[in-house]
């Protein structure tokens, strides 16, 4: 009997230790977007421009059989993608595949 409780104290030490362990490390960490999200607001709280997006289009291709093949061929529309850019004012400009007249 005295075996068994000794055995049982001890699994709920090493449980114990482990959920604690996993929880310092897990709470522990700091990503780069946290970092990145403490300069936001700091620049925020300072009154200082986040900047803007840079801007692209991407050709959109449609696949057809042509010639005994899949041949892919552009199809005249474009996917317009942004991404942060901290150097820009320019806003994002950002669409699915379709006819765009707008320059990025």
């Amino acid at each position: 009997m005295k075996k068994k409780v000794l055995s049982s104290v001890f699994a709920i030490i090493v449980i114990a230790s482990a959920v604690f362990v996993c929880h310092k490390t897990l709470n522990g960490k700091t990503t780069a977007a946290d970092l990145m999200l403490n300069e936001d607001i700091e620049a925020m709280a300072f009154g200082e421009s986040l900047g803007g997006y840079s801007n692209t289009h991407i050709p959109c291709y449609d696949v057809v059989y042509y010639n005994g093949s899949n041949q892919t061929i552009p199809n005249g529309e474009v996917q317009g993608i942004c991404w942060s850019n901290p150097y820009s004012n320019k806003a994002c400009h950002s669409h699915s595949c379709m006819l765009c007249n707008s320059l990025p």
